[in-house]
């Protein structure tokens, strides 16, 4: 077995939005949304998005995990403060709605993910889950995140493992992508995790039907769910929005009633073909 520990810092990540397609540019709220309008490049890559989006939406049976995946998506976006960023964002997610289109979406293995979107839908900026409406405000005590994402490889079946001072619980998403354009096969993964009591989250193995990945490039998310559907010992810590986060590693966007805050990290890992693997 190869060990390899990396340490990450948050990458800004990219998402969905639009120009004359996706969304409503006289309602241009983000930085993302208003640079997505006001740059010709960025408008004709959210029209070809919009496009695809739609193929992949009507080819997924599992809409609950498309959803979860567009939400991940869009609140990466969201994050991004330059047009470079967004930029980037788009080739990520013409790279995963692709291979959604033509690969579908793999059954997640593991705990199954809470009914309803996993996080804030995007359509509506200011709506929040009902399973927090009801519940006392908890005390807002700073936290201050530590987060190390490290890769087992094994017979060419990676494994992730995040280790992290979050509360035992605490949902973590995953979503690797072998993108066509990079040379790959469309190949595409989902999986859910929770922190242990010992303070690891462990994604299930990384494979291609049971068998070993194939050499290529992986663009890999991983991220917390929103707050309103963590357990309520996490809510407790990190905040009914997540506002008690703190550390280089948290994103935030402003949800009408607040900042809504999460983890949210992009990476890529490249297997090479004598059974190695770096990360870029």
């Amino acid at each position: 077995m190869k060990k390899i520990i990396i340490s990450f810092f948050l990458i800004a990540a990219p998402f969905v939005s639009v120009h004359a397609v996706s969304f409503d540019c006289s309602k241009a709220r983000s930085y993302s949304e208003k640079e997505i309008c006001s740059t010709p490049e960025l408008s004709k890559k959210d029209d070809l998005l919009a496009a695809l989006y739609k193929k992949a939406k009507a080819a997924t049976q599992d809409q609950q995990a498309f959803s979860s995946i567009r939400n991940a998506l869009w609140m990466s976006r969201e994050r991004c403060e330059n047009t470079l960023c967004l930029t980037a964002w788009y080739d990520s997610a013409f790279a995963i709605y692709e291979a959604i289109r033509s690969k579908g979406i793999p059954t997640t293995i593991g705990t199954p993910t809470p009914k309803g979107d996993a996080l804030t839908a995007p359509e509506s900026h200011d709506s929040k889950s009902a399973l927090v409406d009801n519940e006392a405000e908890p005390t807002a005590v700073p936290f201050d995140v530590s987060f190390e994402v490290g890769m087992d490889l094994n017979d060419g079946k990676p494994v992730v493992r995040v280790r992290t001072n979050l509360p035992e619980g605490t949902i973590f998403m995953i979503f690797v992508v072998n993108p066509i354009n990079w040379g790959g096969t469309g190949y595409i993964a989902q999986h859910r995790a929770e922190v242990s009591p010992t303070g690891f989250a462990e994604f299930a193995p990384l494979t291609d039907q049971g068998e070993a990945l194939r050499p290529g490039k992986y663009l890999t998310t991983i991220n917390t769910i929103g707050s309103g559907l963590q357990p309520e010992n996490v809510r407790a810590v990190i905040g009914k929005y997540g506002e008690n986060l703190t550390g280089n590693k948290i994103s935030e966007f402003n949800i009408g009633v607040g900042l809504e805050k999460w983890i949210d990290q992009k990476f890529v890992f490249n297997l090479h073909q004598d059974g190695s693997i770096t990360v870029e």
